[in-house]
């Protein structure tokens, strides 16, 4: 069995104990698999501070810019998500984007905006293609919901019952 001595270490070891390499004329590389794995480590916690150190400066001085893209990513998200349902409101018919709201239909909203963020919930509602836990509302009717049933729906109950009564 071939044998090569790890640069690192300084042991004898087989050859498939070492990496491939096509710049060596050896074609493998200098430090057996485990040698390799270990520097790079030290190499990591030594320059984690500078790594992190950098990115805060780079949040810093990109804070707008940041700003600008997470709300443009929100934005195509919430599109996506009322484009997904139909792109009105399931009760009234309300179209106007600005008024529509996610309806969690279980009423388990408070419980998922404690684990995810808003934006994680559409990413989810997008992935699991358009659960049937979720309904697109208008703001009038998800506030009308949390304190009994929404006037379009009484209207349409009595409609409903009027047909019943004429017939």
């Amino acid at each position: 069995m071939l044998k090569k001595r790890c640069a690192r270490c300084g042991l004898m070891k087989t050859i498939d104990l070492f990496g491939k390499d096509c710049t060596t004329p050896t074609g493998l590389r200098v430090y057996c698999r485990k040698c390799a794995c270990d520097k790079t480590r030290e190499g990591y916690k030594r320059g984690r501070r500078n790594r992190i150190e950098s990115s805060q400066r780079w949040y810093r001085r990109n804070a707008d810019r940041i700003k600008i893209m997470r709300r443009d990513r929100m934005y195509r998200l919430r599109q996506e998500v009322i484009d997904g349902y139909g792109g009105k409101c399931t009760c009234c018919g309300e179209t106007e984007r600005e008024f529509l709201t996610v309806e969690h239909l279980n009423g388990d909203g408070c419980k998922e905006r404690k684990v995810m963020h808003y934006d994680q919930m559409l990413q989810q509602i997008i992935n699991e293609e358009f659960p049937s836990r979720y309904t697109i509302l208008c703001m009038n009717c998800n506030f009308a919901k949390r304190r009994g049933p929404c006037p379009h729906e009484k209207a349409r109950a009595a409609l409903r019952l009027a047909g019943e009564v004429d017939q």
